[in-house]
């Protein structure tokens, strides 16, 4: 988990006991992705921060970045290929794990704060005002889809088949497609409640996270949600 002042908090233990590590930064981290091997990670945030561990966490390094601006999202496809995204439409890549970032055009100026990468060629962003976009030749273009949402989105994931995909955001909106992404369809989970971050481990199966402690969970593709009861400290922030 990452969150403010450069905070960086690892388990080993399935979230029984939480420690910190040394982020070598004090600027609010916004977003982590960590590969299956548990040992390369990266984290991102204020300033164009992007920080990366090859050992665990052990050590993180500061990565050069293109930009100064707030970096809200950050996913890997591979050790090698990743995206991360922010202020103003910025979207940047890599091909190297994070040596070297560079800017990519995603023909849109809103702040973006989701992103989602399938594969190597294949990503997925959300944003202001119900934006969506997609790449699937690697990013060197990006194609807008359309949503009939103008709510904020803050967070996109599919399922293993590339079929389903749930995007969560603002005031309680949350977009599924069903066809990989071609289509979608707005709904809510009827908190009312800002929706942060969200999860799928199958086609039907989703979690969700958002405002005030709220945790949800579909097992039914979102035609409804369960409450899982919960009380965090006030204003706590973690990113998952």
């Amino acid at each position: 988990m990452v969150g403010r002042g450069g905070v960086v908090l690892v388990t080993d233990d399935a979230g029984a006991s939480w420690r910190p590590q040394n982020s070598g930064t004090i600027k609010d981290l916004l977003a982590v992705c960590v590969r299956p091997d548990a040992c390369t990670g990266w984290a991102a945030g204020d300033h164009g921060t992007i920080i990366a561990t090859r050992d665990g966490g052990a050590t993180w390094l500061a990565q050069p970045t293109p930009t100064r601006d707030v970096l809200w999202g950050l996913d890997f496809a591979d050790a090698r290929i990743g995206w991360a995204v922010g202020l103003g439409g910025t979207i940047l890549h890599t091909r190297d794990g994070g040596d070297t970032w560079v800017l990519q055009d995603g023909g849109t100026s809103d702040d973006l704060f989701g992103v989602y990468a399938a594969d190597s060629r294949t990503c997925w962003v959300v944003g202001d005002r119900g934006t969506v976009l997609s790449t699937r030749d690697g990013g060197r273009t990006w194609q807008r889809r359309t949503t009939d949402t103008t709510q904020n989105l803050n967070a996109v994931a599919f399922s293993a088949d590339g079929e389903t995909a749930v995007a969560v955001g603002r005031s309680d909106t949350v977009l599924t497609s069903r066809d990989g992404g071609a289509t979608w369809r707005a709904g809510s989970t009827g908190t009312g409640m800002s929706l942060w971050a969200v999860q799928l481990t199958s086609a039907r199966q989703a979690w969700v996270a958002g405002d005030e402690g709220t945790v949800l969970s579909t097992s039914d593709g979102g035609s409804t949600w369960d409450r899982h009861p919960y009380s965090p400290a006030k204003d706590s922030v973690v990113h998952w």
